[in-house]
């Protein structure tokens, strides 16, 4: 019989300007001077006393895990690392003289992507989102954009104070790559071209996507001797040969979690007996092969990674902090499956192998 590794793929700011325009009406009428259109003057105050206070900006800097095991099975959309700043106390906001006022975001990053909510880390599949919460109960994060000019209309003194950003690393493709991602400024923020705020990734973060590398992606099982197996081995309906042993070779990299594997009967693949059935090549008629893992008889179940598949069982456990390479020994054996068992040299079944990480 052969075992067949499924392989899956692995893989703005706004034109404030001043402006004096002259107009010659005739000859002698003198001229019209058109009205200065004004940048708005922002300043910082104490937001308790209203006074001047010295020029600063809110500095959100995050640091997130060095390192960041990305789960292989999870899927696009799901938050591999996140972190939260809350600033508190600060008595600064900046007051501008009008009410309509130009807030602008500048992204800094080297990649951006066509989502302006999410923007590349330079890791394929791995991108950064920023929320904001604020302190009143039962409000929803709202999704922050990058790199774009938003008009605020407010007549009070902007400032951070009880909010909340969270800092968000994404898992976004299926098969997303590794890599590091270094330390950068993500956005700058000013009001009317004063600056208010920056936000920062303080740390190099690399990123290992969970993968379990097959060292034997193709497994041939000879479930007979050299002389050939004798029809008189069986007796009878549920009568086995003696178990031939085999083992399937597993490297794991960044897999903090148990390792489970699904086997999958590739000539009938909604088979979830524990029964493999032979190919229809096979000139032997009447036994079929079974699998045993730990003594025990395995049964078979549907071509898929997902938790929670059908006939899935638990191989080994990884610690996700270095390479493990580990041997999954199982052993496969004939068994009877009527009463009448025609002889011949070809008694083949084919079965493929899926990992799965949970």
């Amino acid at each position: 019989m052969h075992f067949l590794k499924k392989t899956a793929p692995l893989p703005i700011r706004a034109s404030y300007f001043s402006s004096r325009t002259l107009l010659a009406c005739g000859l002698s009428l003198g001229a019209l001077l058109f009205p200065e259109i004004s940048h708005a003057t922002c300043t910082w105050v104490n937001t308790a006393t209203k006074q001047p206070t010295p020029a600063r900006t809110f500095d959100f800097n995050y640091t997130l895990p060095a390192t960041i095991a990305v789960p292989r099975d999870t899927p696009a959309g799901t938050v591999i690392a996140s972190t939260s700043q809350t600033i508190n106390g600060q008595l600064a906001g900046l007051k501008c003289s009008q009410t309509t006022v130009n807030y602008v975001a500048g992204a800094a990053q080297t990649k951006t992507s066509t989502d302006s909510i999410l923007m590349e880390s330079g890791v394929y599949g791995i991108e950064f989102r920023l929320t904001r919460t604020y302190s009143t109960p039962g409000f929803t994060p709202e999704n922050l954009k990058w790199n774009v000019s938003d008009n605020i209309v407010n007549d009070r003194i902007f400032d951070q104070n009880n909010l909340q950003y969270t800092l968000e690393l994404v898992k976004t493709a299926a098969y997303p790559a590794g890599g590091d991602i270094a330390p950068v400024t993500l956005k700058r923020t000013t009001l009317d071209g004063t600056p208010y705020s920056n936000f920062a990734l303080s740390n190099k973060i690399t990123i290992v996507p969970q993968t379990c590398l097959v060292t034997t992606p193709h497994v041939a099982v000879n479930l007979t001797p050299p002389s050939g197996l004798s029809i008189n081995t069986f007796t009878g309906v549920g009568s086995t040969s003696v178990p031939a042993p085999f083992t399937i070779g597993v490297n794991c990299f960044g897999v903090a979690a148990k390792v489970y594997m699904t086997l999958t009967d590739q000539q009938t693949p909604t088979n979830t007996s524990s029964i493999l059935n032979l190919t229809s090549t096979s000139t032997v008629k009447g036994v079929g092969i079974q699998v045993l893992y730990a003594g025990k008889v395995i049964r078979f179940g549907p071509d898929s990674s997902v938790a929670g598949n059908p006939n899935q069982f638990a191989v080994f456990t990884s610690d996700g902090l270095s390479p493990t390479t580990t041997d999954i020994n199982l052993s496969a054996r004939y068994i009877q499956t009527d009463k009448i068992i025609t002889p011949g040299k070809i008694a083949n079944g084919i079965a493929t192998f899926t990992m799965s990480y949970q």
